[in-house]
């Protein structure tokens, strides 16, 4: 049961802290340190905790060496960087594959053109700013891959021709207080748009590493 001072946390914060906690697990999964069924057991944790000291103790161990947990919570850097978001970027792919992804820094708004290509969009360790993030798709026979992390909500407004569209069911399409979340408009001709969780991503691996 939190304590008093856990409810009096403030809940942009708490949102902020969870966002760049499961960014740390998904990185250490990245680089191999951590399984995914690990991986899938830290971020239920961070998830349902319900203050600051619950989220810090899931990744403890997985901090950079000589990195306490009051530098984590204080992340100055960070903060800094999303302090730095461009309103605009463009993504293009002409018979080629366009990719954003690692660690890096969306704009508010991203228009992305593609012809006979591919575009994956990786948000899964993003530096989201908080309130909307607007991706305007001019795709035609083009594949659209989007993989978000488990607290940014998506909403998806494009017109789809001779297309298709698959969204994970568990994505919020409304954000929480302190969060961001996706907004996708524009369209997609003779092309996939696909939109899932890192977290069903990585279970999908975890069950296909189970049957071998």
């Amino acid at each position: 049961m939190p304590q008093p001072q856990d409810r009096a946390e403030n809940k942009v914060a708490l949102a902020d802290l969870r966002r760049r906690a499961q960014a740390l697990a998904i990185e250490r999964y990245t680089e191999g340190l951590i399984d995914a069924e690990e991986l899938e057991g830290r971020i239920e944790a961070i998830l349902d905790a319900e203050a600051s000291t619950a989220i810090v103790t899931a990744i403890t161990d997985l901090l950079e060496p000589g990195t306490s947990t009051e530098e984590f919570l204080a992340p100055t850097v960070e903060r800094a960087l999303v302090g730095t978001t461009p309103q605009e970027q463009r993504v293009f792919a002409a018979f080629n594959t366009a990719r954003r992804e690692g660690r890096w820094i969306p704009a508010r708004k991203t228009k992305v053109v593609a012809v006979f290509g591919e575009v994956i969009l990786d948000y899964s360790r993003a530096l989201l700013s908080i309130g909307i993030t607007a991706i305007d798709l001019q795709v035609s026979a083009c594949s659209t891959r989007v993989i978000v992390p488990p607290d940014v909500a998506v909403r998806v407004d494009t017109s789809v021709i001779l297309g298709s569209i698959d969204i994970d069911p568990s994505i919020r399409q409304e954000p929480v207080v302190g969060e961001p979340i996706l907004v996708f408009g524009g369209h997609v001709v003779l092309g996939t748009l696909r939109v899932h969780q890192v977290k069903q991503l990585v279970e999908r691996t975890h069950a296909k590493a189970i049957r071998g």
